[in-house]
């Protein structure tokens, strides 16, 4: 299920939390990378499932292993927070930013499994306070024209805009690089 773990400069490993210890998994599972330690000492986190939703969580982390879900996604029918997010940045205004791979725009693209065409979700660009509150600032719309599953986490440039890129989708279904100002100082 994972866990939150840190190693001494001696090499001795000491788990710090383990996933998934909560009844029907509320707490998380499955971490994401890029775990990041923010300006108030602690360590934020996602995962990309469980949460109440079973669709992911953002948590927080004391460095001696006290854990606060901090925000389950897919809160909504349809998910219009998004589900499965990745890693997240602290900006240069304190909140943490971060992309989730699906929900959002439920009709975003359409797939062919077994040949029926099924629409999917591909994602959101979401900012989080210190204390937990989400905000969705972007939903991506359109598969061929936005994107969708995203690579990596969001970087703030020198100029204050984020950038990212996603593995799929475009207009030759390449790939897209894309870029998100929301007014910030740069870092």
């Amino acid at each position: 299920m994972g866990a939150l773990f840190r190693i001494t400069a001696a090499g001795v490993l000491e788990t710090l939390y383990s996933f998934c210890s909560q009844p029907k998994c509320i707490d998380g599972y499955d971490p994401s990378p890029g775990l990041i330690q923010a300006t108030d000492g602690n360590l934020y986190g996602t995962t990309a499932t469980g949460g109440v939703y079973g669709s992911g969580a953002i948590y927080k982390s004391t460095l001696s292993g006290t854990m606060t879900t901090l925000y389950s996604l897919c809160a909504q029918a349809n998910c219009p927070d998004g589900q499965d997010p990745g890693p997240l940045i602290q900006a240069s205004d304190g909140n943490s930013y971060g992309a989730t791979d699906a929900g959002g725009n439920p009709t975003c693209g359409t797939e062919l499994p077994h040949g029926v065409p099924t629409p999917f979700s591909c994602g959101t660009i979401f900012k989080m306070s210190p204390s937990g509150v989400v905000t969705v600032l972007y939903t991506f719309q359109t598969a061929t024209v936005d994107g969708y599953d995203w690579q990596g986490a969001l970087l703030q440039a020198s100029n204050g805009i984020f950038y990212g890129t996603t593995a799929q989708g475009g207009t030759e279904d390449l790939r897209t690089i894309f870029s998100l100002s929301v007014g910030l100082s740069p870092p």
